[in-house]
């Protein structure tokens, strides 16, 4: 079984982005808990859903986009109700959605959620894998280029999981059956890139050009 990285690089869909961070709420001293909670919630685990408050969200329109929201964006993980309606299955097995208020979108019916994945697997091969390492944590892979995965670890019936730490830990990874679902799906989700095992994450990426490559130090 192959694994890939689920991300979206897709340029020609605008994505979601806080109605309210850090630079407003300097701007807006009252808006400062919302700020923190959306901070929060963007990089660390979610709460429960029974104490989950609905983040407010807006897309991102840059010029020359087409102002059409993707069904999928990562960093954090956020999805369309589509993805549900098509790949439910897989991530409801694996995981939870939390509903989002979306501001000014008005162009289709969609609904969106955050998705947080609940099976988190200690699997990357850093013996293979290619990345960086910084901050206060040298032993494991902080920023993951290329990704191997030591597959005794991962159950036979996995299709999406998390790794525990790195930068990754928001991502998700899923199985070749999500991977053939998705070419299924008409018409096709937008947003969606798979990166496969094995694959350099930014090879096609601009922060590629501005972030050293080099190899796992322990080889």
């Amino acid at each position: 079984m192959n694994y890939y990285l689920l991300e979206n690089t897709n340029p020609q869909f605008c994505g979601l982005v806080p109605v309210v961070d850090y630079i407003v709420a300097l701007e807006y001293p009252e808006l400062w808990e919302e700020a923190e909670y959306v901070s929060k919630c963007e990089s660390e685990p979610l709460p429960s859903l029974e104490n989950w408050k609905p983040i407010r969200y807006r897309p991102y329109r840059e010029a020359g986009k087409n102002t059409t929201v993707a069904d999928f964006d990562s960093l954090p993980v956020i999805v369309s109700s589509r993805v549900i309606e098509t790949l439910g299955d897989f991530f409801h097995k694996h995981g939870d959605f939390y509903p989002l208020i979306v501001e000014d979108y008005n162009d289709d019916d969609r609904q969106f959620f955050m998705y947080q994945c609940r099976t988190i697997i200690d699997c990357l091969d850093e013996t293979r894998s290619e990345g960086e390492y910084y901050g206060s944590n040298t032993e494991r892979m902080t920023l993951v280029h290329t990704a191997f995965f030591m597959h005794d670890k991962i159950p036979d019936d996995t299709d999406i999981f998390s790794i525990p730490y790195g930068t990754h830990k928001r991502d998700i990874f899923v199985s070749e059956r999500v991977r053939d679902a998705l070419k299924t799906i008409q018409p096709p989700l937008t947003g969606f890139e798979l990166v496969a095992e094995g694959e350099n994450q930014f090879a096609d990426v601009f922060v590629n050009k501005k972030h050293k490559k080099y190899e796992n130090k322990h080889r």
